[in-house]
């Protein structure tokens, strides 16, 4: 009987069985490269937090890209064993978007600081925490995982080509419930009908959104994992992940990426704030995350599942618009000179 079933064991896809729990993905996905992030032992001011990140965490150009006055290492106000201090991110009244008024971004890249290691399957793991208190109102974002040259695309509206940039943050709605937001290509296959999926032709993809609920007042455990497509123009990407050590969502036929120009994935997105890109999204009242044991695991093994054909031609948005606009330019011209001759 072993042997009649042993062919049959042996065909299960690589995804089936990474799926069981991150330890089990860790090892399917052989993730031997590792960074364990540093949090200091006593409380620092938010001066000496941007410091401190500056000097331990390989932030990308060394430069926090928004929020440096909301961020401070602070006692862990869950866990009174905890030994270490825990990143705390405050958001003002009112604050969402780029408004300036909360939240936090900067790019951390300690296993791929010059984005050429060949790093293509990575594990984001950390743990969020909400104030008791805390309001989701409509939806915000939270850290993830990025990669490309581009270090600025792949949010905030800046639509992914697959050639430069991808983006897998975290986002709550309200209520608590969870998603990932990507910024993926979605063009030239059937992703936007697929079960769990939500494209927004303007802004990122929610990934299995309401799949889980974050809690308030403690600790969330987040692994995110994120595998490239191989070869590029076919869609066997994976975004998975688990909270609390539970699978929370499993999306196994994605392009990430469309050329090899997307050669590794960088590291972490660190991304919160409350948004959405209007005031129905803004905090309602002055409020805290918080975050700890930040790591990262990495290899440069490729997606070898199975995945539909993405079509060689499909154009980003941005693209047809040019196209388009070109090709009126032209008619334009043309239209203009049969008058004239």
């Amino acid at each position: 009987m072993l042997q009649l079933l042993l062919p049959l064991l042996l065909a299960v896809p690589s995804t089936v069985i990474a799926q069981t729990s991150p330890q089990a993905l860790i090892t399917q996905y052989a993730l031997s490269e590792t960074y364990t992030y540093a949090q200091p032992t006593k409380e620092l001011d938010s001066n000496q937090t941007v410091k401190y990140l500056k000097e331990n965490w390989s932030i990308n150009r060394n430069r926090i890209q928004t929020g440096s006055e909301y961020i401070s290492f602070v006692d862990d106000p869950f866990d009174s064993s905890d030994n270490q201090t825990v990143l705390q991110v405050n958001y003002m009244a009112g604050s969402y978007g780029g408004s300036g008024d909360g939240g936090a971004q900067f790019y951390s890249q300690p296993l791929n600081s010059t984005n050429s290691t060949g790093l293509t399957s990575m594990l984001l793991s950390y743990d969020v925490a909400f104030d008791s208190d805390f309001i989701f109102n409509e939806g915000g974002k939270l850290p993830g995982l990025r990669g490309g040259s581009d270090i600025y695309g792949c949010s905030g509206g800046s639509e992914a080509n697959g050639t430069t940039c991808f983006s897998a943050r975290l986002m709550w709605r309200s209520v608590g419930q969870g998603e990932v937001y990507a910024y993926i290509p979605t063009s030239g296959y059937d992703l936007c009908t697929s079960t769990n999926v939500i494209c927004n032709s303007d802004y990122g993809t929610s990934l299995s959104r309401g799949s889980f609920t974050f809690s308030r007042g403690g600790w969330n455990n987040i692994q995110l994992f994120v595998q490239y497509n191989n070869p590029v123009h076919t869609a066997n990407g994976k975004i998975i992940m688990f909270v609390n050590d539970t699978l929370v969502l499993s999306h196994t036929d994605l392009l990430i990426r469309s050329s090899t120009n997307l050669a590794s994935i960088g590291g972490l997105f660190f991304s919160t704030f409350f948004g959405g890109s209007d005031s129905s999204y803004a905090s309602t009242q002055n409020q805290t995350t918080y975050y700890r044991n930040f790591a990262l695991k990495g290899s440069t093994l490729l997606s070898d599942g199975a995945g539909s054909t993405v079509k060689s031609g499909a154009q980003s948005k941005n693209a047809v618009l040019a196209n388009g606009w070109i090709a009126f330019m032209f008619a334009t011209v043309a239209l203009v000179c049969s008058f004239v001759y």
